[in-house]
């Protein structure tokens, strides 16, 4: 092969790499979406039962999710601080959470969790 035909394989090849990469990120992005709702729910149980295991579980997908609020977060700080003193195996957790912001404009809030929160729940009944 010449030195062009070298050259227009590894520029397709890139391209081809370039798309899988894309569509993987993509779908990752799409189950993150999905899964904030109910992890969120399943954290707000876990709290409510006293459930240390499950709130250090939900609450470590829910951080590391990119979709979550600011309200979230600020609960999430919330839990993990008023049950830190009993339980240590929720400290590492708690460190992360103190420093971790939102990166959600208001656009994309109401794309993931709809109008319907917003309007059949409010957002304080989400936090509290």
């Amino acid at each position: 092969m010449g030195n062009m035909e070298i050259i227009l394989a590894t520029i397709i090849l890139c391209f081809i790499v370039m798309i899988i990469i894309q569509i993987v990120f993509w779908r990752n992005r799409k189950e993150a979406r999905k899964r904030i709702i109910t992890d969120w729910a399943k954290f707000l149980n876990a709290e409510q039962a006293n459930n240390i295991d499950a709130i250090n579980l939900y609450g470590d997908r829910l951080i590391w999710n990119r979709y979550i609020s600011q309200g979230q977060i600020d609960r999430l700080n919330e839990v993990l601080s008023s049950r830190l003193e009993k339980h240590g195996s929720l400290e590492s957790l708690y460190e992360v959470t103190k420093n971790r912001r939102s990166y959600l404009s208001d656009d994309e809030r109401r794309r993931i969790y709809g109008r319907w929160v917003w309007c059949k729940v409010s957002y304080f009944d989400l936090i509290s």
